[in-house]
């Protein structure tokens, strides 16, 4: 069993693809895979910014999708504005719900204030953002850790990072030596990250600072 993982597990997938992928498809899959990879983050948002004014998170970013989805020029502006995915999605996020607001002929007094999303509302996003990424980073990981046989390995990955019990309490639980934790660790941590880099590759990340950008990311998750 090979401890290197195969080129097509988590491929990455460069701005480029994912722009051909979302072009290539029916707006309803568009919008589909959007909400899947993006609702909870927006949802975050709109929590912090709406209050319930404007109604449920989910209804207003599905409205939010199917507005933009329906412009055939929205993606291609995304192409052209080098924004990362996220940021395209949250900054039209923000101008639909001010769209909105208006629509509704609300008082000027609830409209936000300014072009730009306040420092903490936009924190908060990011946060949720993190949190949504390394969660289905940790599902992928941990599916394909058990499909490679490597579930014990896994477990020692949660023990070691998540509850920070260190190698040598990990050895004497199961019967190994520190080292062989260690190894099984990392065996874990190459899928983990395999799996985190595809999701930020996707969201338009530049391959060449990924080490960076999981950096930050687990930071703003610990800054939560």
């Amino acid at each position: 069993m090979s401890d290197t993982p195969r080129p097509e597990l988590f491929e990455p997938t460069p701005r480029t693809a994912v722009i051909a992928m979302l072009e290539g498809r029916r707006p309803e899959d568009v919008r589909s895979f959007l909400m899947t990879h993006y609702y909870e983050p927006l949802a975050a948002y709109i929590s912090a910014v709406d209050r319930g004014r404007l109604g449920e998170p989910r209804d207003l970013i599905a409205g939010f999708f199917a507005d933009r989805l329906g412009r055939p020029e929205w993606l291609e502006q995304w192409r052209g504005s080098g924004l990362r995915l996220r940021r395209w999605l949250v900054n039209g996020l923000h101008y639909y719900c001010r769209e909105e607001r208006r629509r509704r002929r609300r008082d000027q007094a609830e409209d936000l204030d300014g072009d730009q999303m306040p420092a903490s509302i936009d924190s908060v996003f990011e946060r949720a953002y993190a949190r949504a990424t390394v969660q289905r980073a940790t599902e992928a990981a941990a599916a394909e850790c058990a499909r490679e046989g490597y579930a014990e390995h896994w477990g020692c990955f949660l023990r070691h990072h998540v509850g920070g019990a260190t190698y040598e309490q990990i050895a004497a639980e199961q019967n190994r030596t520190p080292g062989q934790i260690a190894n099984m660790v990392r065996t874990a941590t190459r899928r983990f990250r395999t799996a985190v880099s595809g999701l930020l590759l996707q969201d338009g990340a530049d391959p060449a600072n990924l080490d960076r950008e999981i950096g930050e990311l687990l930071a703003t998750l610990g800054a939560g």
